[in-house]
């Protein structure tokens, strides 16, 4: 029986075309997006663009999971349809596996600090939620989670080489947005906070200190770290320095009935 891989391989390169699914989803030709006519369709064409050789079975009952057998199958060979008219390059082995060919342009699959750098923070897969099956939507959390993470990882890179380059105020723009993300995260919210002393502004540096502290607080039962603790006593120390009074003291662990865990360095 002929494998998946073995038939995306023999077939030719596919036209110009490639699949957006980081924010909204669109299919694109030379930079012109093509009508995808159903939510289902475009959810449909995600997953095959991600998981290459998936079975029919399995898309069918993931799209159409209200409808009978012989239904969610019809349904399916409709939309395959239409995707291959509009030119996507859908393959299909012996067994009935679906994939994309190799060829077929997926901006998830190829992430980069140029994709990252200038997008908005919207998530992957955006309005495709709730077109199937849970356990599509659950696909759909897993992947996005997935994109997130390397989203995250490609500001980093991003900001690390505008310091190296002395732009610190480009650097603590992507760190930013990094942080946004989540304000619990230690790495992140250090990161910001030495980059903003470093551009004079220790009052602002240790704002966000409180601002790293509060969430830990609020959302995991935490206190910052020795290391930002640290960090915050040298901001403190600095703002003294130049006020000549004594500065505004950082939300550490603040006096409550039950105190919360420190981070573990």
């Amino acid at each position: 029986m002929t494998s998946t891989r073995a038939t995306l391989a023999s077939m030719p390169s596919g036209p110009a075309i490639r699949l957006q699914l980081l924010g909204a989803p669109r299919l694109l030709r030379d930079r012109q997006a093509l009508l995808v006519r159903s939510r289902k369709a475009m959810a449909m064409l995600a997953v095959i663009a991600l998981e290459a050789g998936v079975s029919r079975v399995r898309l069918a009952g993931w799209l159409w999971p209200e409808v009978d057998a012989a239904g969610a199958r019809r349904n399916l060979r409709r939309e395959l349809f239409r995707l291959r008219k509009l030119g996507v390059p859908i393959a299909e082995a012996a067994d009935g596996a679906l994939a994309v060919d190799p060829a077929f342009a997926v901006d998830a699959l190829h992430q980069s600090r140029k994709d990252a750098v200038p997008a908005s923070d919207a998530s992957a897969f955006e309005g495709l939620d709730g077109v199937g099956s849970e356990e599509l939507d659950a696909w759909l959390r897993c992947w996005r989670e997935q994109l997130a993470r390397r989203r995250l990882q490609l500001l980093d890179e991003a900001a690390n080489e505008c310091e190296q380059h002395g732009d610190l105020a480009a650097a603590l723009a992507l760190q930013q947005r990094r942080w946004a993300g989540d304000l619990s995260s230690e790495s992140a919210a250090l990161a910001v906070i030495r980059l903003r002393a470093a551009l004079g502004d220790p009052v602002g540096a240790l704002h966000d200190y409180q601002r790293h502290a509060d969430a830990l607080r609020q959302e995991l039962d935490l206190a910052p770290s020795e290391s930002a603790r640290s960090l915050a006593l040298e901001l403190r120390a600095v703002v003294r320095a130049s006020a000549g009074t004594a500065a505004p003291q950082p939300a550490g662990p603040l006096p409550s009935r039950r105190r919360g865990r420190t981070i573990p360095r």
